[in-house]
């Protein structure tokens, strides 16, 4: 039976960082309400951004590498877990961060997925497929593989911290304690280019640790960080993300210290200490581009799935004075985002859940009795063991660490939503029970968004088909020399809205009371999980995805590997000859986009025919 699998409602919550959008709109909107009119929206005079600095009190320190020894002596790669582990808690660090485990916790306690779908083994990126970026992780038992662990950081290092399974086996173990095999997924990788397999050497190739200066310096080099990853220097990477600051060079081998730049005891030199809180830019490395340069218009080209799959744009320009190509661009004289334009940084939403600033015990933790707790954590406790799960909204997108959906202030933790809109909003008691805020006070997103990836046919770049909401004209293409935004008209896109279940309910989201702390959780699965609780109207982005999949001779049913896919449309560089014949519906010899796509028994059949005879089962 020839089966083409359609994602069932791949749901991209508008939300994802929704408390900066919906801010954005009720800063342009609330007015509106009452005059009818959308008002001039208060700007903050455009000023250069600050000189980036570090922290004036963090201290000198060595850098250590993975034995401890200063790497003066030793030039060996930084070791950032003995380097910060001289003042902080490194372990406890990575042990509480979900942007280090990815999900590996989930498949070394047999969590069960919540997407039900059989090759799903996580709520992360490590073990959940994504159809946005195809490749996916193979698991022991898979006749064929796709991303071995290895594999896996080369390919999603990118926006991956490091740690987790980085550097922890599936079992628990340090990868570094197995053995090359190239018949198991955690020492083995799959060379695209010829299909063939090969043994990984972890003890030669080194491990990814949780990579501190990555989110903890000024501008780090994440372009060398992840050519080190790609490359397979695991244990370099975070060394690579120092290259180009008087630390160390860049050698033909690998990368060298500079004796310049540290004291005669070793450490490094004050003036070359620039550790500092994430800033927004640092964010950006894997979130999608942040936008800071007031002297530079606002112009999205990277439509890819890490920036396009909501339409957002970070950034406190007014939309009308972006440089692309947007449809009655010169009405709309808000900001992108309200909250960049008033200077809130990422972090100052997203903080450590055991922040003693910001954290707040959840209600149902205190004694019935007390209706303020004025304890807080020591300062120099949450500096030595601050707790790097990030406060979190609720969001489709990533079901990653559930137990922190919903720990981030949301709108009305910071806006008194009921007295702005009592006697302006009908019951309004009502509505905002039941209703999301941004429901209203996100009407329309005003840069493209994907909204289709057709994975059943293959382009002559070896992508999918693309198709993309609020774009009026042809889906990018690798090479084009004008960004789509510009080279289209930007109509943007209404978002849809669709009930939405909070983990945590509506009446404790309203009192600004029901933040936890985690003290004392040494493990991810001791900690507390927020009551379930309440239905909102919410805004999606809706993301249609269409893909092959196959059964093994195991039995198990994957998706088609790119690898195969490739196989089954081209012949070397070309698409194969019966493929044009059935395809090329104008006869030129040539397939065009319009051409690619199975609207036919006969194109699905031959397809299916050829991934049959590549061995594949049931395609």
């Amino acid at each position: 039976m020839t089966t083409l699998q359609r994602y069932p409602y791949r749901l991209l919550l508008v939300a994802l960082a929704v408390f900066l959008i919906g801010a954005l709109a009720w800063g342009a909107t609330h007015v509106s309400a009452q005059t009818g009119e959308v008002p001039e929206v208060p700007h903050l005079a455009k000023r250069q951004p600050p000189p980036v600095t570090g922290s004036p009190i963090h201290p000198t320190f060595p850098i250590l590498d993975k034995e401890g020894k200063n790497v003066l002596q030793s030039g060996k790669p930084m070791s950032t877990m003995k380097t910060c582990g001289q003042c902080h808690d490194t372990e406890f660090i990575a042990r509480h961060s979900y942007h280090a485990d990815m999900g590996l916790s989930d498949i070394i306690q047999g969590r069960t997925p919540a997407s039900g779908e059989p090759w799903d083994v996580s709520n992360g990126p490590f073990g959940r497929w994504d159809p946005l970026f195809y490749r996916y992780l193979s698991q022991p038992g898979d006749e064929r593989l796709d991303l071995g662990t290895p594999g896996w950081l080369m390919t999603w290092g990118k926006f991956h911290a490091g740690g987790g399974p980085g550097e922890i086996s599936r079992d628990g173990r340090p990868l570094t304690d197995l053995a090359p095999d190239p018949t198991h997924p955690e020492t083995a990788l799959l060379d695209p280019e010829t299909g063939d397999v090969q043994a990984w050497d972890w003890r030669k190739s080194g491990t990814v640790e949780l990579n501190c200066f990555l989110c903890h310096i000024p501008n780090p080099n994440n372009q060398a960080r992840v050519a080190a990853l790609t490359r397979g220097q695991f244990a370099w990477a975070a060394t690579a993300t120092l290259e180009g600051t008087p630390l160390v060079r860049r050698t033909d081998d690998g990368w060298a210290w500079n004796p310049d730049a540290f004291d005669a005891s070793g450490k490094v030199k004050k003036e070359y200490v620039t550790l500092r809180d994430p800033g927004d830019e640092n964010c950006a490395l894997c979130h999608g581009p942040v936008h800071t340069d007031p002297q530079t218009p606002v112009v999205v080209e990277d439509l890819s799935p890490k920036n396009a799959t909501v339409g957002q744009v970070f950034s406190g320009e007014r939309i009308s004075e972006s440089g692309m190509n947007i449809l009655d661009k010169e009405d709309l004289n808000r900001p992108w985002d309200v909250h960049m334009d008033r200077g809130v940084k990422c972090v100052e939403c997203h903080y450590a859940l055991n922040n003693p600033a910001q954290a707040q015990e959840k209600r149902d933790l205190r004694p019935f009795t007390l209706v303020y707790d004025p304890r807080r954590l020591d300062l120099g406790e949450y500096l030595k063991t601050p707790v790097h799960d990030f406060a979190r909204g609720e969001t489709a997108q990533h079901p990653i660490d559930p137990e922190t959906k919903g720990t981030m202030r949301r709108c009305e933790d910071c806006h008194d939503a009921k007295r702005i809109h009592t006697g302006v909003l009908p019951y309004a008691n009502r509505h905002l029970s039941v209703v999301a805020c941004e429901t209203c006070h996100i009407p329309k997103l005003y840069a493209p968004a994907i909204e289709a990836y057709d994975w059943t046919v293959l382009l002559p770049d070896r992508g999918p088909r693309k198709v993309y909401r609020g774009l009026d004209g042809p889906a990018p293409m690798p090479g084009d020399d004008v960004p789509p935004t510009v080279r289209n008209l930007v109509t943007g896109y209404e978002p849809v809205t669709l009930l939405r279940h909070n983990r945590t309910g509506m009446p404790e989201l309203t009192t600004g009371n029901w933040f936890k702390i985690l003290i004392g959780a040494t493990d991810r699965s001791q900690r507390h999980t927020g009551k379930s609780g309440g239905e909102w109207v919410a805004p999606y982005n809706l993301i249609t995805t269409w893909f092959w999949v196959y059964d093994d001779a195991n039995g198990n049913t994957r998706p088609v590997r790119l690898v195969d896919l490739e196989k089954a449309w081209f012949d070397g560089d070309t698409y194969a000859a019966e493929v044009v014949a059935l395809f090329d519906a104008d006869k030129d010899g040539t397939l065009s986009p319009e051409e690619l796509v199975l609207d036919s028994d006969a194109k699905r059949d031959l397809i299916a025919q050829r991934l049959t005879a590549l061995g594949l089962h049931n395609p």
